[in-house]
C-alpha cells in the first residue's frame, strides 16, 4: 500500500475508453504504475499503437502501454493497490459478473461511473470496504483507439471515509487531476447525476447541439422541468447539493426555486449548459451516434424515475427521456422520428406528462 514516504500507486484500469486513457496516462505520467485491461480486439490496437493524451498544448505518449485482454493476464501483473471501474452502466453488470471468480484477488475500486446505482452492485459483489465513489467533471473525448483529448479540465469528486482516500487523493493531485474529498457519496454522486441532466438525453434524441436546445424556450424548459424533478427527488431524499471541481451545482438549487427570475435562470443555465460541454457531444449522443443498443439514461434520467416513485415524486419529463432515448437505442423508434423533429419530440414529451396526472 503507498505510504508517505512512497506515494506511487500499481493501478489496474478497466477500459480504454475516454476516462481510461484520460486517467490512465495521466497517473502514468507522474510515475505510477498503471495496467490497462480492455476486449482482446482493442487490447492487441492500443498495446501497437500506444497512448496518447493532448490536453492544452501538451502531448503526453506512451509507446508500450501494458494492456492486457483478460483480467486473468492482468492479474499476474500485480498486485495492485486500486482499480478503476469507468465502465459504462450497461455493462457494469456483464463486468462484474466477469470479475466475480477474482474478487478475492482484486483491489478497492475507484468507481467514476455516470449515473446513480453502480456503486450498489459493486457492493453487493465485493462488500463496502473495495468501493470507492468517485465523479469526473473533466470532459474528454476519445477520437480513436488509444487516442484522447481533455476538452476541458475541471477535476474529480472521491467520496467516503475508505483508508486509501487521503494517498489516492495525494496521487491524482500530483498528477494534475484536481481531486476533491466529499464526505457524503450520496450527495457527490446526484450533484453529478444533475449535470448530466442538462441536455444529455435532448441532444440524443433530437440529434442537435446543447447550445441549439438551450437557445430554443420549448425546448430549453422540457430540459428544466427534468432538472425540477430531479432537484425534488434530491431533497426528498434528504441529500445536498455539492459543488463539484468546476462547477457551483448550488446555482442550480438556487435557479430552480419559485419566484426566481426566469430571465436570470435561462442566463445561468444557458451558461452552465455551454460550459459543460465545451463544444462537444454530451456522452448519451456520443453512445447513440457509434450505434450503441443501450444507453446509460438508464442510470441518470432514469435513477431519477426509479427513485421519484420511492419517494412519491413524480417525474414524467425524465420518464419520457429515458423511454424514447431506451427506444431509440434499442431500435423499437425511429430515430429519424425525432431527430431535428422538435413537434414530435415536444407531443411526446406533453403525452406522457398528461397520462402521468
Amino acid at each position: 500500500m503507498p505510504t508517505r514516504s512512497h506515494p506511487k500507486f500499481r493501478f489496474l484500469c478497466f477500459g480504454v475508453g475516454a476516462v481510461g486513457i484520460y486517467l490512465g496516462v495521466s497517473l502514468l505520467q507522474n510515475g505510477h504504475s498503471v495496467v490497462f485491461v480492455d476486449r482482446p480486439e482493442s487490447a492487441e490496437l492500443v498495446r501497437k499503437k500506444g497512448l496518447m493524451l493532448f490536453t492544452g498544448d501538451r502531448r503526453y505518449f506512451f509507446a508500450k502501454p501494458d494492456v492486457q485482454p483478460t483480467i486473468e493476464d492482468a492479474l499476474t501483473h500485480g498486485p495492485f493497490d486500486a482499480a478503476i471501474f469507468a465502465v459504462k452502466g450497461y455493462d457494469t453488470d456483464r463486468v462484474l459478473r466477469y470479475l466475480q471468480p477474482y474478487q478475492v484477488a482484486l483491489p478497492a475500486f475507484v468507481c467514476i461511473q455516470n449515473g446513480v446505482g453502480n456503486e450498489a452492485k459493486l457492493v453487493d459483489l465485493f462488500g463496502p470496504d473495495k468501493v470507492i465513489p468517485a465523479v469526473m467533471t473533466t470532459s474528454v473525448r476519445r477520437y480513436e483507439s488509444g487516442v484522447a483529448e481533455v476538452t476541458a479540465s475541471r477535476g474529480i469528486g472521491i467520496a467516503g471515509r475508505h483508508q486509501l482516500i487521503d494517498a489516492l487523493i495525494h496521487a491524482f493531485n500530483m498528477a494534475g487531476l484536481n481531486a476533491r474529498l466529499y464526505h457524503d457519496p450520496a450527495s457527490m454522486k446526484w450533484s453529478k447525476l444533475l449535470l448530466n441532466l442538462m441536455t444529455n438525453a435532448s441532444c440524443a434524441i433530437l440529434q442537435m447541439s446543447p447550445e441549439e436546445i438551450i437557445r430554443d424556450p420549448e425546448l430549453r424548459i422540457v430540459d428544466i422541468r427534468a432538472i425540477q424533478e430531479g432537484v425534488d427527488v434530491i431533497k426528498k431524499q434528504g441529500l445536498k447539493l455539492r459543488n463539484l471541481p468546476g462547477y457551483p451545482i448550488r446555482w442550480i438549487n438556487m435557479i430552480m426555486r419559485d419566484g426566481v427570475s426566469e430571465v436570470l435562470r435561462d442566463r445561468i443555465l444557458s451558461q452552465m449548459v455551454s460550459e459543460s460541454w465545451a463544444g462537444a457531444k454530451p456522452l448519451l449522443a456520443v453512445d447513440l451516434k457509434q450505434g450503441k443498443t443501450e444507453s446509460e439514461v438508464e442510470w441518470i434520467n432514469g435513477a431519477v424515475v426509479r427513485h421519484g416513485l420511492q419517494s412519491d415524486i413524480a417525474t414524467p419529463v425524465n420518464y419520457a427521456l429515458t423511454q424514447i432515448l431506451k427506444g431509440v437505442a434499442a431500435g423499437t423508434l425511429e430515430a429519424e422520428r425525432f431527430a431535428g423533429n422538435k413537434a414530435a419530440y415536444l407531443s411526446y414529451i406533453s403525452n406522457q406528462q398528461n397520462q402521468w396526472k
